[in-house]
């Protein structure tokens, strides 16, 4: 809300362009990779009837892991140039000088950019955080697709033809699914890239943030 009312709400967009140009090929890596998974290397096991339910499942995450290992080649980079814009605004805003301690001020001016978020960001590595990315798209990929499928077979024992409706309802929560599971790693990889020295690395960030700020921060 302070952000909204102090900046307007063009605020919330900052740093919007880079995840719209790097998320539909993201997405379309996601999507591609692991029907190719499936189709090509493991396809007769999920067609065939001896196939146990626990096997077949556990096939249908894998493929969405390592399709999610795959797309981290893509996220990295838009995600290492979305936080530096994201935090060129930050440095203007009066909530600064108002609320926060002289130690948390003396870092971020620190870290006050003097270039572009692209450049800062080839100068910093497009790749920061990139431990806690793949650990975040894996674990994306994993549970977005297993979930789905075991939705959408809990409704088919039900009624035997699933409709759109349903997949898409299948699809809406196998995404909360993932974002609960994901969001961890998620706000990890976003405090590594800010490049503060606290968050050098995903243990180092954890273990830092479940200390200064408790638990209920890994899904703030």
């Amino acid at each position: 809300w302070n952000i909204t009312r102090q900046e307007g709400l063009r605020r919330l967009y900052r740093g919007f362009t880079a995840p719209a140009l790097g998320y539909a090929p993201m997405f379309a890596v996601r999507v591609t990779a692991n029907e190719l998974l499936k189709n090509n290397f493991v396809g007769s096991t999920l067609a065939s009837p001896s196939t146990s339910p626990a096997l077949r499942y556990a096939v249908i995450a894998t493929c969405g892991a390592f399709a999610g290992a795959l797309e981290t080649l893509v996220i990295a980079p838009v995600d290492a140039i979305k936080v530096r814009a994201q935090m060129h605004r930050l440095f203007k805003r009066r909530i600064i000088e108002k609320e926060m301690t002289d130690a948390i001020r003396a870092e971020l001016a620190a870290l006050k950019p003097t270039m572009s978020a692209l450049k800062q960001a080839l100068r910093d590595g497009l790749f920061t955080g990139g431990s806690a990315t793949l650990l975040r798209q894996i674990t994306y990929g994993a549970s977005t697709f297993l979930s789905y499928e075991l939705l959408k077979s809990q409704l088919a024992r039900e009624n035997d033809n699933v409709k759109g409706f349903f997949k898409l309802v299948c699809g809406v929560s196998a995404g909360m699914i993932a974002a609960i599971i994901g969001s961890p790693f998620d706000v990890i990889k976003s405090r590594m890239q800010t490049g503060l020295d606290k968050y050098s690395s995903l243990g180092k960030g954890f273990r830092v943030t479940l200390q200064e700020d408790g638990f209920r921060a890994l899904y703030s």
